[in-house]
């Protein structure tokens, strides 16, 4: 689950075992315990964050979820942050098990989200060029 917290000193986002804080204007964010400078902007539901040269754009949704509670669910959940590259699926669409619903680019690698059973596609969360979270549901089936 994610856990958003306003402190007076900035903001603190608990997502699974990972804690983020965004502190002040955005100029230093902790990670896992270690700080690094960086600009962190909230737009709604998305953050932007710019470091080292980079840039970012997070979609923070309220119905994260640990992977293994997702796909009992009925949900598909993103195993690490990355990019969705392609959706193969739409809404409505009825699966077989082991089927190819998105790849999601991670760690400079391509991985193939599956169906984990027969069912229907009831909602795609995420597009094509899109970042994710770890956890975040990526796909719900009935």
């Amino acid at each position: 689950p994610v856990r958003v917290r306003f402190t007076d000193d900035g903001e603190r986002l608990l997502i699974g075992a990972r804690d983020y804080r965004i502190e002040g204007d955005g100029q230093l964010i902790r990670l896992d315990g270690r700080s690094f400078k960086a600009r962190a902007v909230r737009d709604g539901s998305h953050w932007h964050v710019f470091y080292n040269g980079g840039y970012r754009r997070l979609a923070l949704r309220e119905d994260l979820q640990a992977p293994q509670e997702a796909v009992a669910g009925g949900s598909l959940a993103a195993p690490m942050p990355g990019k969705v590259i392609q959706v193969m699926v739409e809404a409505g669409a009825r699966v077989k098990k082991g089927e190819p619903l998105l790849i999601l680019e991670a760690m400079k690698m391509e991985h193939t989200i599956t169906a984990p059973k027969d069912g229907v596609v009831k909602l795609i969360n995420f597009a094509a060029g899109e970042q994710v979270l770890e956890g975040a549901e990526l796909i719900a089936l009935e």
